[in-house]
């Protein structure tokens, strides 16, 4: 679940993303891929539920295999 920046404690500075932070952590679970691995993912099947506009999309599918669609997708991006 996703909460945000409470509204009641944010001091209206503005957010910047600067790349990846340099802290430290990472994630590390049994059988995990590398990320090169990961974007070799052939794009699979999936069905379009929903779409709204260019970029309002609901997908059903496996996620990965998705995500590898939609990257390879020039018009997503635009």
């Amino acid at each position: 679940m996703a909460t945000g920046i409470s509204k009641t404690r944010w001091n209206g500075n503005d957010l910047v993303h600067e790349g990846e932070p340099d802290n430290g952590l990472s994630l590390a679970y049994e059988n995990k891929q590398p990320e090169s691995q990961i974007l070799l993912t052939e794009p699979g099947q999936y069905t379009c539920l929903y779409q709204k506009g260019d970029h309002n999309r609901l997908y059903f599918g496996n996620n990965l295999p998705v995500l590898a669609s939609l990257y390879d997708s020039v018009n997503y991006f635009l």
